[in-house]
């Protein structure tokens, strides 16, 4: 059984690895992995809990195997928090996304600033028409 999955997530992660992923493509599987990851803590903490009630409940037989359990679980809990799935960007896709951000924000200041030019055009064609008609009184 453990052989099986072994095989399988090698072959999942050489698949991933030649795949060359577009930085949305990277978000859904991101996302998927986010949601695996999620299912097999929760599954973990029930797990955790069971066995840490066993032990507790038990503790006056002194069984070592429940202990023991305990202990694997808790190990398996640690390495779920260690493994936990994160977005992996290349310095490429990072210095690409930082460039659009300070694009937009540039043409957002842009069309502000284009806006309040058009305003202060018209607040002045407005000035010099009330002070054409002061001078014509």
């Amino acid at each position: 059984m453990f052989c099986g999955v072994f095989i399988v997530a090698l072959v999942q992660s050489l698949f991933f690895n030649f795949l060359d992923l577009s930085p949305n493509e990277k978000i859904v599987k991101y996302l998927i992995e986010l949601e695996w990851w999620e299912k097999a803590t929760r599954h973990n903490a029930a797990k955790l809990l069971q066995a840490a009630w066993r032990a507790g409940v038990l503790q006056q037989g002194g069984e070592l195997g429940d202990q023991r359990h305990l202990f694997s679980i808790m190990r398996a809990a640690r390495s779920l928090r260690m493994n936990m799935p994160a977005i992996e960007l290349s310095v490429e896709d990072q210095v690409a996304e930082m460039e659009a951000t300070i694009l937009a924000e540039v043409d957002r200041m842009e069309a502000q600033k284009l806006e309040i030019l058009q305003r202060i055009q018209a607040k002045a064609t407005q000035l010099a028409a009330l002070k054409l008609r002061l001078n014509s009184k």
